[in-house]
């Protein structure tokens, strides 16, 4: 079988993952479908381990957007666990012929984002290799949390709140803002161009998990990466063993992305869209978290809820099967 650029498929690991024997007792949580972190508790400590790639994808996009993924996006892994990112270490490769003033630039932007989240960079390798075109960086970020904060995707309950932040669709759009920046200046102008461009600092979870899983608010999070809203509301499900009822006229789409969306066809539900989370929550807890949510700033939309079972969307009144995932439309147009 072939495969296609992305994830492997989740048939394959699973069947590795059958075939793997953990005889560590010490690792409370290893490689499972739909859990993007690991969790291993040490004396009484618990520590949260996640790893994620980050490359130049589009390859116009700035050093900083670089730096910016190959931090947060393992950070914001170990964040919907409920850890606080404390260290990192990181492989980076970079294609022959580059320059040793680039290279300095992009460790240095490295530095400066886990800086800005307090973690301490470990170590790692770094090298020149020609098995790559553009340079790609594999991080590992390790968390902490005490036990009672551990927040697993496997936890949502039949009558909690889905709650999904920012806008569905911010990522492709982002990226598009560079990749094809003089369309989307003939879409929607110069200045919301720009808006795009700097937006991909909101490519992150960070905060608004922290603060979730501080207050003990959810029940559950997963962060809407690879596939869209339809691989993450499918996984958490998975995990959990439960259904749930989305509204479509809910979803969140900004109208400037909406009008990217449409112009390159591009399905909402089914796209990368790294930066929003998924969060399970109690009713009784549902204005407490979206309160919470807007005192630092992070937009939160109730999209539907867990149900016994069953896995459906409510859009124009119609009740249909929510769509599975296929492949992603940040893949095919990348």
């Amino acid at each position: 079988m072939i495969l296609e650029q992305g994830k492997v498929p989740s048939v394959i690991l699973r069947e590795l993952f059958k075939q793997l024997e953990i005889s560590d007792d010490r690792i409370i949580i290893g490689p499972k479908i739909g859990f993007d972190s690991a969790v291993v508790e040490v004396d009484d400590n618990i520590f949260i381990v996640s790893n994620d790639p980050s490359g130049f994808l589009p390859e116009s996009i700035p050093v900083e957007y670089f730096a910016f993924g190959a931090v947060h996006w393992p950070a914001s892994d170990v964040t919907v666990f409920g850890g606080k990112p404390i260290w990192m270490i990181y492989t980076i490769i970079f294609p022959p012929g580059v320059t040793s003033e680039f290279v300095s630039k992009t460790l240095k932007a490295i530095q400066l984002e886990a800086k800005r989240l307090n973690i301490a960079i470990l170590g790692g390798h770094s090298g020149i290799y020609k098995v790559v075109n553009s340079p790609v960086v594999a991080s590992t970020v390790i968390g902490e949390t005490d036990k009672d904060k551990l927040v697993l995707p496997s936890n949502a309950r039949a009558g909690d709140y889905i709650v999904l932040t920012k806008s569905l669709g911010l990522e492709i759009s982002v990226a598009l803002s560079y990749e094809k920046e003089e369309e989307i200046e003939e879409l929607l102008g110069t200045k919301i161009k720009r808006k795009l461009q700097r937006s991909y600092r909101e490519l992150s979870v960070v905060k608004e998990a922290l603060t979730l899983a501080e207050k003990r608010l959810v029940n559950a999070m997963h962060d809407v990466t690879e596939g869209g809203l339809s691989v993450a509301l499918n996984e958490i499900a998975d995990a959990s063993r439960v259904g749930f009822k989305v509204i479509y006229e809910d979803l969140p789409i900004d109208p400037n992305v909406k009008v990217i969306l449409d112009h390159f066809e591009i399905d909402p539900l089914n796209t990368s869209n790294t930066g929003s989370l998924i969060a399970a929550v109690p009713p009784e807890k549902i204005e407490e978290t979206i309160s919470a949510l807007r005192n630092v700033n992070i937009e939160a939309h109730i999209i539907g809820n867990f149900t016994e079972n069953g896995r459906y969307m409510i859009k124009n009144g119609v009740r249909k099967r929510f769509p599975h995932p296929t492949r992603d439309n940040y893949a095919k147009i990348f």
